[in-house]
């Protein structure tokens, strides 16, 4: 995932108010801590089960004043809602049900604006804990993916240690120099600091949680070609 809040697409924003915030953003924060400490999560391979949980440990320390964002839209997030509608009874529906709480209001973001129409037009993130979260936090972040169909999110790599939580779409992943493989939703994947791995969808849109711990605010970059 990209993170560059100084590169963030530009466009008017205008403040929240409708809705109880607060509480949304927690119901949003307990959900995924449920996920993270669940069975599921407990009986992944044993790397990505002690990744979730400090996950939740570090998410459960938050304590940081939950305030109104600034809202912006970016048009991948046309894709939001017709993928929560796809997502399956149980656990994850109960999170996608936070989600759809909070999407009038969450500030997405992109970088890619002058540099790549594609990603510009299919793909955004938006934190709700983090530096740039709506509840600060410099330990962890906390957050949305969405890539809309047909798109390649290409090879990148970031300092900070990264757990995904894939909510809805099966898309193709791949780590290092490992083939693209499908993980469907429900899936966990973990990818390690400076750990090139990029994301793939075909006819799905894929929205995943995002979650960062360590350096949180060095921006990702595009993998440089193995020499």
């Amino acid at each position: 995932m990209t993170r560059d809040p100084a590169q963030g697409a530009a466009g008017p924003a205008g403040l929240v108010t409708q809705g109880d915030w607060p509480a949304d953003v927690a119901a949003f924060c307990d959900a995924t801590r449920v996920l993270l400490t669940s069975d599921a999560a407990r009986n992944s391979p044993p790397e990505v089960a002690a990744e979730c949980a400090e996950m939740a440990r570090l998410l459960a320390g938050v304590t940081a004043p939950i305030c109104n964002p600034q809202a912006h839209e970016l048009p991948a997030v046309r894709f939001l809602h017709p993928a929560l509608q796809t997502v399956a009874p149980g656990p994850l529906q109960h999170l996608a049900s936070t989600v759809a709480a909070l999407a009038g209001g969450l500030w997405w973001r992109n970088k890619y604006r002058n540099s790549d129409a594609r990603l510009y037009d299919r793909f955004g993130f938006c934190d709700l804990v983090g530096p740039d979260g709506v509840q600060a936090s410099d330990q962890v972040t906390l957050g949305l993916v969405i890539v809309g169909p047909q798109t390649l999110y290409p090879l990148h790599e970031h300092p900070a240690r990264e757990l995904y939580l894939v909510l809805a779409g099966t898309a193709d992943w791949a780590v290092d120099d490992a083939p693209f493989a499908p993980r469907p939703p429900g899936a966990f994947l973990l990818h390690h600091e400076m750990q090139p791995h990029a994301m793939r969808t075909g006819d799905d849109t894929l929205l995943a949680l995002s979650m960062w711990r360590g350096d949180i605010r060095a921006p990702s970059r595009f993998s440089e070609p193995k020499p």
